[in-house]
């Protein structure tokens, strides 16, 4: 049995492709193939970066307006996490130019999936990642805060210069990678597989994490360019999602076509 064939191990019986094998550099190819698709629609992927970030603007001045400060930083990385599914019309995007033809708003704005049950089904259960995230997010700030919300301008100096926040700092580090990195795995590939193939979500999701736990040094590396993204999207008041957001995109779906491509 090699990496390069698609095989059966699922025990319900449903046929769960294994990824090609990919070279621990692939990362950076994809995002020279995103950064020439980027190039081919550069005011539509740059626009589909505005529309991400002004959501995530629409959900701070929400938060703000409801006396909820302390939530924006545990807000802005749940945001970040439904990102594979809102990079959806940059897999379009991708698909297009693929094929021959220049994609339009249209195309990204009314996404056609191949398996759109899938989609949705992955959807809710990203937003229920998301549910588990800011539950564990908020849990661990009241328990270690003593009940007391702490302003964004304060958070600093009480994570790094008292024990109940480097307490929080260290836990909330740990439980909040294991979250994150499930969800890496479960939708690194799944998302753009719904898109190009009719499986249902269980198989799509299978691929995904097969390929995550087979191929660690590809997939680590991809993982770790994205939380490099976002670091630097949050540092620079989420302004660098307008061009990493795309980028990212359009890169995991040349990632998804080198590892499950015909």
């Amino acid at each position: 049995m090699t990496s390069n064939m698609a095989e059966s191990i699922s025990s319900s019986g449903n046929s769960i492709p294994m990824a090609k094998k990919l070279s621990a550099t692939a990362p950076w190819r994809w995002l020279e193939k995103g950064w020439a698709d980027y190039q081919k629609r550069p005011l539509l992927a740059a626009g589909y970066g505005v529309l991400f970030v002004a959501l995530g603007y629409a959900i701070v001045l929400g938060l703000t307006l409801m006396g909820m400060t302390a939530a924006v930083p545990v807000a802005v990385g749940a945001f970040a996490l439904v990102g594979p599914l809102m990079a959806a019309g940059l897999y379009a995007y991708a698909r297009e130019i693929e094929a021959g033809r220049i994609p339009g708003w249209r195309d990204v704005l009314f996404v056609k999936a191949a398996a759109p049950i899938g989609v949705a089904y992955l959807g809710v259960m990203l937003l229920f990642g998301l549910f588990i995230w800011t539950l564990c997010a908020l849990g661990l700030l009241v328990m270690f805060a003593g009940g007391q919300y702490i302003a964004p301008g304060e958070f600093t100096s009480f994570a790094l210069g008292t024990l109940p926040g480097l307490s929080l700092l260290t836990i909330g580090t740990i439980v909040g990678g294991i979250i994150a990195f499930s969800i890496f795995a479960i939708t690194a590939f799944s998302i753009p597989m719904l898109m190009d193939k009719d499986v249902d979500f269980a198989t799509a999701i299978g691929a995904s994490v097969n390929a995550v736990i087979a191929q660690p040094k590809p997939m680590l590396l991809w993982a770790w360019i994205i939380a490099a993204s976002v670091a630097i999207s949050a540092a620079t008041f989420l302004l660098g999602f307008i061009l990493l957001f795309p980028l990212i995109g359009l890169a995991t779906w040349h990632g998804y076509r080198e590892a499950f491509g015909d």
